[in-house]
């Protein structure tokens, strides 16, 4: 028994491993997260085959265009939810294999139009619609889909986290993340939990032993600052009230976020 399943009253490894086609990627998490199948396993393999042919990853591809985007050229941020930045978003999370060809054309569309000048993935391209939460978001996607070494994304990953700590970052602006500490002007000029919750997710889907101190630094001012607050109640700083969408469940995930995803 794993120590997940000690604190279960039984056990759903049987029904998370059943083939469904509709959701072929509840298989393949459960056997690579929870089962800790290595990427050489040919189960695993074979589970990830399935999530390319059958339930939303084809559907998602079916319409891409030919250059790599979806819908509009563009840094792809819009239409929101169906752009590129959100399909590639949703593909990750759904379990598409980052090698497949598509994919890649896709990866290097997002790095050539939405990767602004300080290293950050931006809502236009410019550094002014750089963002904490879309920012965390495709790092997060980025590594998930195996591009963990790749410098475009090793210099990402850098600039994110020395935005969090503001060591040796020079891009804020009035526009986008203006501050160290999340502060941004998409939250009214003040520190965002959700910004914070994504450049998280980022941060720790970097291997471990590749850590730098920089990382390693932004991880525990990510982690200080959601533990600061009352996670239960999510009263992050806000202008007008705590917003109900941190107390809704929901997938894939997107920039709206739960307390429950940290």
């Amino acid at each position: 028994m794993t120590h997940w399943q000690a604190h279960l009253k039984a056990d759903p490894s049987p029904w998370l491993l059943e083939p469904d086609e509709t959701n072929p990627g509840v298989r393949y998490f459960a056997l690579r997260d929870l089962l800790g199948r290595p990427a050489d396993d040919p189960e695993l393999i074979t589970a990830q085959a399935v999530v390319m042919r059958a339930g939303p990853v084809p559907a998602i591809l079916a319409t891409q265009e030919p250059e790599g985007y979806w819908v509009k050229p563009g840094a792809g941020y819009s239409p929101k939810y169906r752009g590129t930045l959100w399909s590639l978003l949703f593909l990750a999370q759904f379990g598409a294999n980052g090698r497949d060809e598509r994919i890649r054309r896709a990866v290097d569309y997002v790095f050539d139009h939405a990767q602004a000048k300080n290293g950050g993935f931006s809502c236009n391209g410019t550094p002014s619609a750089t963002l904490h939460c879309l920012w965390g978001n495709m790092a997060w996607a980025m590594l998930e889909l195996g591009y963990w070494g790749d410098e475009r994304l090793t210099w990402a990953i850098d600039t994110l986290a020395r935005s969090i700590t503001g060591d040796g970052y020079a891009g804020y602006l009035k526009s986008g993340i203006m501050a160290p500490g999340f502060v941004c002007s998409a939250n009214y000029g003040l520190p965002c939990g959700w910004g914070a919750v994504r450049a998280l997710w980022a941060l720790n889907g970097v291997p471990a032993a590749r850590r730098t101190p920089e990382i390693e630094a932004a991880i525990k001012a990510s982690v200080d600052f959601l533990l600061s607050y009352d996670v239960a109640r999510a009263d992050y700083p806000y202008k007008e009230r705590v917003n109900s969408s941190w107390f809704k469940l929901g997938y894939p995930l997107g920039y709206v976020t739960t307390c429950c995803s940290i």
